[in-house]
């Protein structure tokens, strides 16, 4: 279930004992957040779709100076459609992790559940929607969109998932549902002609021989939400351009044809107007 980049913003710092976190204690820093009762409270995403999302720093129990304090990424569903989605997610952070030794970035590592919130490790950079908006030339907006390229190559390349073939065929009903509602929003005249498109796509997925023909020829590991938004980026050492740090929100990964990421990425690159 995709976070949108505005839900990153609204973040609750909270202090913490400092605890030495694991998958046992996972539990121990989740009741000791669940019993602050401004938690609750939180902006919830207006859609009640998505999961509402936290970061909780834990600094040192010894206030030294010399060692920064830990963050980590909590999420909190907001109906059952978004505990399914976090339950997919945290089972596949750990078939992935286990799985894959090969990528050129990091995952989130999946650290515990208790009180219905999940725990997991934060990422270091930006979303690419910053990094984005934060290239001051065409020449490192295009490196950056290079770099988006590559993880999408490096995803698809990934072998050993955590899905066996045609999860998307079996996630392409709910998908045609969602459309007509996303064509009711305020970018309904903007996105009109593609989600018609992604309609035609949708139903032609019982024909399609990437679906019907052995041996599935097409398929590959696909993300499921490839946008800027679930990739991070950070500066390289040399300071002139962008390199992808990690891949999130990884709870509709599996097996599938190539092209919906292929699909939401172009779609994303347009809306941030680059063609």
């Amino acid at each position: 279930m995709s976070v949108p980049a505005s839900a990153l913003t609204n973040h609750l710092q909270r202090t913490v004992p400092d605890i030495a976190l694991s998958t046992d204690d996972a539990a121990t820093l989740y009741a000791l957040i669940d019993a602050r009762p401004d938690l609750s409270q939180a902006r919830k995403d207006p859609t009640g779709q998505n999961s509402n999302v936290f970061f909780v720093s834990v600094p040192p129990s010894d206030d030294s100076s010399t060692r920064a304090p830990r963050t980590y990424v909590l999420k909190q569903p907001t109906n059952a459609a978004s505990a399914q989605a976090l339950d997919h997610e945290s089972s596949n952070l750990g078939l992935i992790r286990a799985a894959s030794t090969t990528f050129p970035f990091a995952v989130p590592e999946f650290l515990g559940t208790a009180g219905g919130l999940r725990v997991m490790t934060l990422l270091p950079g930006v979303n690419g929607v910053r990094a984005l908006a934060a290239c001051g030339s065409t020449e490192e907006r295009m490196q950056l969109v290079h770099a988006f390229g590559a993880v999408l190559a490096a995803l698809h390349a990934f072998r050993g998932g955590p899905r066996p073939p045609r999860v998307m065929h079996r996630v392409a009903p709910a998908v045609r549902a969602a459309i007509p509602a996303i064509g009711d929003e305020a970018y309904r005249a903007r996105t009109q002609r593609r989600l018609d498109l992604c309609l035609a796509v949708l139903d032609r997925l019982d024909t399609d021989p990437v679906w019907t023909a052995a041996p599935f020829s097409r398929l590959r590991f696909c993300h499921g939400d490839y946008m800027l938004a679930n990739v991070m980026f950070e500066k390289t050492a040399q300071g002139g351009g962008w390199r992808c740090s990690g891949v999130l929100d990884l709870g509709d990964a599996g097996y599938g044809d190539a092209r919906s990421d292929l699909m939401t990425g172009i779609e994303c690159l347009e809306f941030q107007n680059i063609s």
